[in-house]
């Protein structure tokens, strides 16, 4: 029965990280195409880096010349967190959830350098209180699931997956 609960908690971290950097990856691109939309599941410091050169253009048109490399090296930032994603997939493969975990907890701090504690941000720091205690509890469950000798688990898919699957293996 605990095995259960730590996989389904591995697995919610995970699905949130990839929800945090898919988010974080829409609002830079909504940025780069002049939106301003704006998704608060994601990241501070890779959309920081993104508006910067159009914060500064403001002032100095010059600053545009920017813009492309910045928003390519806030796509990059998003890499560990996919990597984390697709590499961390068995929980015995935790460390990439450690990275993950590191990674958005620098950027919480970052969040809080760059836009400090306001009644603007509140909803968007619950949200990255949100995500790490969800990168957290998939840390604890993988650990948990190692130290209880369980840490070769098979992630079992949806139902509608699993039928797919077995199909194409008897063809």
């Amino acid at each position: 029965m605990m095995k259960d609960t730590y996989i389904k908690r591995y697995e919610s971290g995970r699905y949130s990280l990839i929800a945090m950097a898919a988010f974080t990856l829409v609002n830079i691109v909504l940025l780069f195409f002049g939106s301003d939309l704006y998704f608060i599941f994601s990241a501070s410091i890779p959309y920081f880096t993104a508006i910067f050169p159009w914060i500064l253009a403001i002032e100095d048109p010059s600053y545009t010349a920017f813009v492309v490399p910045m928003t390519l090296a806030a796509i990059l930032m998003l890499v560990p967190y996919v990597l984390a994603f697709f590499l961390g997939k068995r929980p015995e493969k935790y460390g990439w959830m450690i990275l993950a975990l590191v990674c958005f907890a620098i950027d919480t701090v970052g969040f809080f350098v760059l836009f400090g504690i306001s009644i603007d941000g509140i909803i968007d720091l619950v949200f990255h209180g949100w995500i790490l205690v969800s990168l957290v509890l998939a840390v604890v469950s993988a650990v948990k699931l190692k130290s209880a000798g369980l840490e070769t688990v098979e992630i079992k898919m949806p139902e509608t997956e699993q039928a797919a699957s077995d199909s194409e293996s008897r063809e």
